[in-house]
């Protein structure tokens, strides 16, 4: 994605306020940062705070919810910076993106390659990434009966106990 002179200085501003992994609410929440927040997920440059930092950011300015009309709603540009974060072999970075994940979920028509890569997680031997997974599957039930298509994937999640 390519910004703008002034959209450039605006996410410059944006980073500088980032401590530990977090934005200010004032920041976080504002949905004109929106995209902005995509940007800085997918930066090279960026830490992995910054990464968690917009992924929240993420979470808080888009929804999938035609009621929430002052968020976006999840594109195509949402989606490949959730399923690039997917494969993030760090934990906070990963659970901010399954978190993040639960904004795509409840469109229609289902993502199925953002429930795949969920359900390829759903393996990790790691059981606060499992109970992440279902906690984000979750969001595939609300406010609509269940699809034998995703019925059938989730019956092939397999779950390890401690």
């Amino acid at each position: 994605m390519t910004l703008r002179p002034a959209a450039r200085r605006n996410l410059a501003a944006i980073l500088r306020t980032q401590r530990d992994g977090t934005f200010p609410p004032a920041v976080r929440e504002d949905s004109e940062n929106a995209r902005l927040f995509l940007v800085a997920a997918m930066s090279e440059e960026a830490s992995d705070s910054v990464r968690v930092a917009a992924l929240d950011g993420m979470s808080r300015t888009w929804s999938a919810s035609a009621s929430s009309s002052s968020k976006m709603t999840p594109d195509e540009d949402f989606v490949h910076v959730v399923r690039h974060h997917l494969r993030s072999e760090n934990p906070r970075v990963l659970a901010a993106a399954i978190e993040t994940s639960t904004r795509v979920l409840p469109l229609t028509p289902i993502d199925e390659a953002v429930v795949r890569d969920l359900l390829i997680l759903g393996y990790r031997p790691d059981p606060a990434t499992q109970f992440a997974v279902l906690e984000a599957l979750g969001s595939l039930i609300v406010g609509r009966p269940w699809r034998p298509h995703v019925w059938e994937a989730l019956g092939g999640l397999k779950i390890v106990g401690p």
